[in-house]
């Protein structure tokens, strides 16, 4: 069979206006479809907490800064169990008892803008205010395991200095009294890191944006719903029809074929019956020529 030839858009359109109910019956499901999806799929809003993030390392060297922040491994920390828990008992003192990590781990999320020191924390539910409340918990709980990170390294920097304080001294008031001046050197060194951690700020970073009630939903609304499943049943549709006018000119095409084939087949079978009516309608004639010719030669 010869591959069917492509259609023109004249084709397309007048294959369309022969299918016209197909493609709006698809559009009516579509929008169909879409208004179920409305009632079933509640409406949900996105509130989000900014934070900037700061250097916590502290640095008992005078002069000497903090290092860069890994902002991808402040992300993980930002959802990591601890910081969740910590945020979970902050909400269960509000209104939301029943909260527990899972369920919060599922409602939020930490996204790090590209070449910043930002933490975007988003939280998303069906309650505009609650959204809120949850993102700003995590915010807080964050900064708060930020800053007791930093007390807890700075003060093992401290127990550190303190030991070399206690072996200096110790060196000190065995050495001879010639000596004594390097280790009143060494003394003052530790005495000034000690003097530098304790006045250093510890500034895990701060909230630079509260979350806000968002006032719209971060759902797709009701237009976009209709829109969207309007649009699928009008593609579908389309497709369908063309689909269906494809398989009607086809099984005509494959009709007229074994009609003609048909008709064929009787004349072929037909040929050899009028064949044998000739030869049959010729044999008297030959014998009456037979007879004729041998008559005349025994007359001669």
């Amino acid at each position: 069979m010869a591959p069917a030839a492509p259609m023109t858009l004249g084709g397309l359109g007048a294959a369309w206006a022969r299918r016209w109910r197909v493609i709006v019956a698809c559009f009516a499901l579509g929008l169909l479809a879409s208004a179920v999806a409305m009632v079933a799929l509640p409406s949900s809003y996105t509130a989000t907490a900014t934070i900037l993030v700061s250097p916590v390392s502290p640095t008992p060297m005078p002069g000497v800064a903090s290092a860069a922040v890994n902002m991808a491994s402040e992300r993980g920390v930002a959802t990591s169990g601890e910081v969740l828990e910590a945020a979970v008992v902050r909400l269960r003192a509000g209104d939301a008892a029943g909260l527990d990590v899972p369920a919060l781990r599922e409602a939020v999320s930490v996204t790090v803008p590209a070449g910043s020191s930002m933490l975007h924390v988003a939280a998303t539910t069906g309650d505009p205010k609650l959204s809120a409340r949850w993102s700003n918990a995590l915010a807080e709980a964050y900064l708060s395991q930020r800053s007791d990170a930093a007390t807890v390294a700075s003060r093992r920097i401290a127990q550190r200095l303190q030991d070399d304080v206690t072996r200096v001294t110790a060196a000190r008031a065995a050495a001879p009294a010639v000596d004594r001046s390097l280790y009143d050197q060494q003394l003052v060194r530790l005495w000034e890191r000690q003097q530098d951690l304790l006045t250093a700020p510890v500034d895990p970073g701060r909230i630079v944006t509260q979350a806000q009630t968002p006032a719209r939903a971060s759902s797709p609304g009701r237009s976009a719903f209709l829109m969207g499943g309007g649009a699928l049943g009008l593609l579908l549709g389309a497709a369908l029809a063309l689909v269906q006018d494809r398989r009607h000119h086809a099984t005509r095409h494959t009709g007229w074929i074994g009609r003609e084939a048909a008709r064929a087949v009787g004349y072929e079978a037909a040929a050899p019956s009028v064949g044998h009516e000739a030869a049959a309608l010729s044999e008297p004639n030959a014998s009456a020529r037979r007879a004729r010719v041998h008559q005349q030669g025994v007359s001669s």
